[in-house]
């Protein structure tokens, strides 16, 4: 109400408190804060939700970028490797294979035990049990052209023995072998293609 007894609606009010809120710089400063804190509050408020959903997204992506990163660097190493990887997972060309390494050495061969060969996706592991006997010179020579034969091959679970006058090594010859490679497609999937 005012002096005469009218009364002043809330339109007045707010009017009159502006001006009581602005009527000296210090307090317009504190209300143009106030009023841009208010209106921050409000946009927080808005675009928060919006905000968090867009933060989850880029999550997200960033997810799947990694992901095809990692892809695209196994596909890589699987290629750097396809120029070692055999065709052929035939057991008997490979004891011949393991024959013909020992003989080169000077080591005898003993026996060969065909494992059972196991699918890892587009390639097939083969491993042959080998016992063979000769000197050490003869046996470490043995090794070493079965690391650097230029074939996906690793020798695992190996033992030194000595039988009569002679050593004798245990291993297990561990062959990758493949006959074909995946491509990524343009939806980020992989589909067999043969070399």
């Amino acid at each position: 109400m005012t002096n005469d007894g009218n009364q002043v609606g809330p339109r007045f009010r707010l009017a009159a408190l502006i001006r009581r809120w602005t009527a000296t710089a210090e307090s317009f400063q504190a209300a143009t804060a106030f009023l841009i804190l208010a209106a921050g509050l409000a946009v927080d408020l808005f675009l928060g939700s919006r905000l968090g959903d867009a933060r989850s997204e880029i999550g997200r992506l960033e997810g799947n970028v990694s992901q095809l990163e990692e892809a695209t660097e196994l596909m890589a190493a699987v290629e750097r490797y396809r120029p070692f990887l055999e065709e052929e997972a035939d057991p008997v060309s490979w004891q011949e294979f393991i024959q013909q390494q020992l003989e080169e050495s000077g080591a005898r061969l003993q026996s060969t035990t065909p494992g059972q060969a196991v699918s890892s996706g587009n390639f097939q592991i083969l491993d042959l049990g080998v016992r063979a006997a000769g000197s050490f010179l003869q046996l470490t020579d043995f090794l070493r052209r079965l690391e650097t034969c230029g074939r996906l091959i690793r020798v695992d679970d190996f033992a030194l023995s000595q039988e009569e006058e002679v050593l004798v090594l245990d291993c297990k010859v561990r062959i990758m072998t493949g006959t074909s490679t995946l491509d990524l497609i343009e939806d980020g999937t992989a589909e067999e293609v043969e070399p």
